[in-house]
């Protein structure tokens, strides 16, 4: 195949037979759900990971996510176990989690076997600009989920509450801090 048909094809292909082909070169596990949807698994450094793609066709948009296996959460606590930690003492941190989503906290529980403590939701816009800023998302946007939630997380860990920001109204017609 030389170049001018290789591109041909490549700008004929649909998203997901394309990615059916670089897995299958990667010799990775995978199943198709019919035209629009691929998941194929693989084994990282350290993690076993799932990448799902969904094309969607009239909006033409290629939705990938990547996701860690929750096997690989229930390995590090085998390790602790192995190493004598006493694991009632663990619980849990979700990250990223959505409520109604397929992942269910009862179910997380039943599969590691340690406590849910806390749950950070899935709150992509704010992170996302947080991270690419370099300013944490307590002060970038402190009124996002994720904030919010990261704000309980410090009280219920330290006792102490983070101080919510002032708005308009309480800046110009509050009081100062000293009274």
């Amino acid at each position: 195949m030389n170049v001018d048909e290789y591109e041909l094809e490549r700008e004929t292909s649909a998203p997901i037979d394309m990615l059916e082909h670089y897995f299958s070169a990667h010799n990775w596990t995978y199943e198709r759900g019919g035209d629009e949807e691929i998941v194929a698994n693989f084994q990282g450094s350290w993690a076993q990971y799932e990448l799902r793609a969904v094309w969607r066709e009239e909006d033409q948009v290629l939705q990938f996510l990547a996701l860690p296996d929750i096997r690989d959460a229930r390995r590090l606590l085998d390790i602790f176990r192995s190493l004598g930690y006493m694991t009632d003492h663990i619980r849990l941190i979700v990250n990223r989690y959505e409520k109604g989503g397929k992942l269910r906290l009862s179910d997380l529980h039943a599969a590691l076997g340690a406590e849910v403590l806390h749950t950070v939701p899935n709150d992509y816009i704010a992170v996302t600009d947080s991270v690419n800023q370099g300013i944490p998302v307590l002060q970038l946007s402190r009124g996002s989920a994720a904030a919010r939630s990261l704000a309980d997380l410090v009280e219920l860990m330290t006792a102490r509450r983070i101080p919510e920001a002032k708005g308009l109204f309480d800046r110009l017609f509050g009081r100062g801090e000293d009274d």
